[in-house]
């Protein structure tokens, strides 16, 4: 799936809400790809979606920006509160790094262990 954006930002708050709307909803569906445990996601599928995903919250980020500060009215804290949530989202960034599974070791029964930190017994 490729991500569609469009050249014309809206410019009213409305128009934002409703992108940001839309950009929710595609979010949420890229993370619902990570989330199907009926199969195993490759790694090259994984890291497609991750991309995909940080570049719609970036979107977002900017959409929120967006948004003219005589939407809030006279609420400032909601607009510097969109504005670093805007922020954020604008550099959100994803890493996606490959686990590496180890064995872990014998375990050795309790009552060996014990015989071991002995001391030996002298004569």
């Amino acid at each position: 799936m490729e991500l569609q954006t469009t050249q014309n930002t809206p410019e009213d708050a409305i128009g934002i809400l409703q992108s940001l709307s839309k950009n929710v909803d595609l979010a949420k569906n890229l993370v619902g790809k990570c989330q199907k445990g009926s199969h195993s996601i490759s790694d090259p599928e994984l890291g497609s979606i991750m991309e995909q995903l940080e570049e719609v919250i970036q979107l977002m980020g900017e959409e929120l920006s967006l948004i003219p500060p005589s939407t809030f009215g006279d609420q400032e804290y909601a607009a510097i509160t969109v504005r670093s949530v805007s922020k954020e989202m604008e550099n959100a960034c994803f890493r996606v790094c490959k686990t590496q599974i180890t064995k872990p070791k014998a375990v050795q029964p309790r009552a060996a262990l014990l015989l071991e930190e002995q001391p030996a017994l002298t004569e």
